[in-house]
C-alpha cells in the first residue's frame, strides 16, 4: 500500500477528529484525501466561469461569439428584438 506523508499537526487534527466522530485516523484521512481530489476536479470543470454552457461549448469560449451573445442580451434588455412563433418563422422562411 502507498505511504502518503503528512505534517504532524495534519495527524493530530486528524486524530482529534476521528476520536470526536468515532472513525480511524485512516478513514478520516481517506475521507478528506478524496473530498480534496474532488474539489480540485470540480475546479478544473468550472475553470472557465465566463463560457455560459452547462456542457463547456467551446463555441462560447470565442470572444467574437461571446460579443454576438452580449450584444444580442443588451437588445432584449433594451426592448429591440420580437417574439416570432414557430408559424411565423415557418410564413417568413416560405416552409
Amino acid at each position: 500500500m502507498p505511504t502518503v506523508t503528512i505534517s504532524p499537526e495534519a495527524y493530530h487534527q486528524a486524530e482529534a477528529y476521528a476520536q470526536a466522530h468515532s472513525q480511524s485516523i485512516d478513514e478520516v484521512i481517506e475521507c478528506a484525501l478524496a473530498k480534496l481530489f474532488k474539489a480540485g476536479q470540480r475546479k478544473r470543470t468550472t475553470a472557465k466561469a465566463d463560457n455560459p454552457s452547462p456542457s463547456g461549448d467551446p463555441w462560447f469560449d470565442a470572444p467574437e461569439n461571446m460579443a454576438i451573445v452580449r450584444r444580442g442580451m443588451a437588445d432584449v434588455q433594451a426592448g429591440r428584438t420580437h417574439y416570432l412563433s414557430m408559424e411565423e418563422v415557418s410564413q417568413i422562411l416560405g416552409v
